[in-house]
């Protein structure tokens, strides 16, 4: 989805003084985010639910964060088994990233190239950024 990012970051912008403990709840979960990536107890699973309730905190900042298709789109991925995601940006459009186990990969890929969207697969890695599509 295109549209401009302005709109809606000066709605978060002007709604960041009632949104202080929630910004402050994201910004203390960026840092359990990195302390779970360097435990041993790292999981695909913990990942994926910390992704929700970022997303979840995130759609609360202004009302363009998120919209009807969006939530659809995601309520979908998850019921395909997806453990949890979130957009990546400002929202109301860009990148949806999910955590899904690889055993539910293709029933959570066919749910989102449904909805016209098309599949990446990510994984950490230490030698930087790869993109690759799934066909």
């Amino acid at each position: 989805i295109e549209r401009p990012s302005e709109s809606v970051l000066s709605d978060q912008n002007a709604n960041s003084v009632c949104n202080i403990e929630t910004l402050l709840e994201i910004r203390d979960q960026a840092t359990m985010c990195f302390e779970l990536f360097l435990s041993s107890n790292v999981s695909n699973r913990a990942v994926g639910k910390m992704l929700h309730e970022g997303w979840c905190k995130k759609k609360t900042l202004a009302k363009g964060v998120s919209n009807e298709w969006i939530d659809d789109v995601y309520e979908r991925a998850l019921a395909s088994g997806a453990y949890g995601g979130k957009l990546s940006g400002a929202g109301g459009g860009g990148f949806l990233t999910m955590m899904v186990p690889k055993e539910r990969s293709k029933k959570v890929n066919q749910a989102m190239t449904t909805n016209g969207l098309v599949p990446y697969q990510f994984r950490p890695d230490v030698s930087g950024s790869t993109i690759s599509v799934i066909e």
